[in-house]
């Protein structure tokens, strides 16, 4: 929180906490490592890597990668870069391999599933395009909010993992890359 004076008028705002972030500014890596912010990466299932500076999967198996983050609600923003065939996006509430919810662009779609031994849609957006995009969700409660580029374009509410830490990616049976990850406390 700042306290300051501006034109005489005294003000209160909240600075907003990094609880992680990661630009993969570093050398090519059969591992994610460790985040900027201090955490380890958590290979749940599959293969991340670094590559050229960014999230790499190589699109022969589903992954999940995760990083603990200390609370449950939060804000998740990362630049994704989606072709026709992509399936990467951002996990979170993650409790293990099997269960978390991900946001992930599909073809020409932006999806919310809920992993939890079934695999459930609990929303889609149609006309996402291709191309470098910012992913962005807000999690708070059981309300998420998913925006593409800024705009709000999915919410959807769910109660289950309510209390789970981790965030970080999904991606499932195709070539994929994430420029950066950084989650906001909210």
């Amino acid at each position: 929180m700042n306290i300051g004076i501006a034109l005489g008028i005294p003000f209160i705002s909240k600075v907003k906490k990094i609880l992680a972030r990661d630009t993969f500014n570093r050398a090519d890596s059969p591992v994610l490592g460790k985040a900027d912010t201090g955490q380890t990466w958590e290979q749940l299932y599959g293969v991340y890597e670094v590559k050229t500076k960014q999230v790499y999967a190589p699109g022969s198996s589903a992954s999940i990668a995760g990083l603990n983050v200390g609370k449950p609600n939060y804000r998740i923003i990362s630049d994704i870069y989606s072709t026709s065939n992509t399936t990467l996006g951002l996990a979170f509430r993650i409790v293990d391999k099997d269960t978390f919810y991900a946001c992930r662009v599909y073809q020409m779609n932006l999806e919310i599933y809920k992993f939890n031994g079934a695999t459930t849609l609990l929303g889609n957006f149609n006309g996402v395009g291709y191309g470098l995009k910012t992913l962005k969700i807000e999690v708070v409660g059981s309300t998420f909010k998913c925006y593409i580029n800024n705009q709000l374009v999915l919410t959807v509410n769910d109660s289950d993992l309510a209390n789970a830490n981790k965030v970080g990616f999904r991606g499932a049976g195709v070539e994929s890359y994430a420029k950066n990850i950084i989650v906001e406390e909210i």
